[in-house]
């Protein structure tokens, strides 16, 4: 039979005996949003999550702002919950509706991708905006690119006007399970994203399963 293990730790990782691993995505890891502050985020090797309950025609907006380190605007995404919904890319477009229909069920999950002009996101699952800054697709700011060039490394919810992002989470784009080499190493944070590894040894085979921790710029490993 297979086992599943949870690991809650945190550090690098490395295995000693082939596994497949996933970093889980079900229910954990969800903080609640607190709008007066940023949120710190490598776009380049992580996804951002965001928890709604508004309905259609309450009008209430996720409001989130991109930053750079000195806190200063790269760009952004609006949702409205309008009667239909609409979405506006900030400093770049007005108000649009989505080109595809967003799913009915009142409780939804928002997953935002983001490279340095592309913004992807998708509601329970299912891509609903794929949109690039441009001068073409720009609109309503012929100066995008004053905002859209600078680095991204936070996102903040704009205080008083974001009243529906409820809870964020920051997620590995891909949560599929990975064959682990022997000896393989990598970084993880398992403070905020735990791992699950699944074999296939029976009790009695004597095979092991060997996975080490080290801190943060030492060699020092525990396991």
């Amino acid at each position: 039979m297979g086992f599943v293990g949870l690991v809650c730790l945190f550090g690098t990782l490395v295995f000693f005996s082939r596994a497949c691993t996933r970093v889980m995505k079900e229910n954990y890891g969800w903080r609640p949003v607190k709008n007066k502050y940023a949120v710190h985020i490598n776009f380049d090797v992580h996804d951002l999550e965001v928890k709604t309950n508004s309905v259609s025609g309450s009008y209430q907006k996720i409001r989130m702002e991109f930053q750079n380190k000195e806190g200063k605007e790269t760009g952004g995404v609006f949702v409205k919950f309008s009667n239909p919904p609409q979405y506006m890319i900030a400093h770049c477009t007005n108000w649009k509706p989505f080109p595809t229909e967003l799913s009915t069920a009142v409780d939804k999950i928002w997953r935002f991708s983001k490279t340095k002009e592309t913004v992807v996101v998708r509601c329970n699952d299912n891509e609903v905006i794929n949109f690039t800054a441009s001068d073409d697709n720009c609109d309503r700011r012929p100066n995008w690119r004053y905002y859209w060039d600078r680095e991204t490394i936070k996102v903040k919810f704009t205080k008083f006007l974001d009243k529906a992002s409820d809870s964020y989470r920051i997620q590995l784009p891909i949560a599929n399970w990975a064959t682990i080499p022997r000896g393989f190493k990598f970084d993880l944070n398992l403070q905020r994203v735990p791992l699950e590894i699944s074999t296939k040894s029976v009790f009695g085979s004597n095979a092991q399963l060997s996975v080490m921790f080290y801190a943060q710029h030492t060699t020092v490993s525990r396991g």
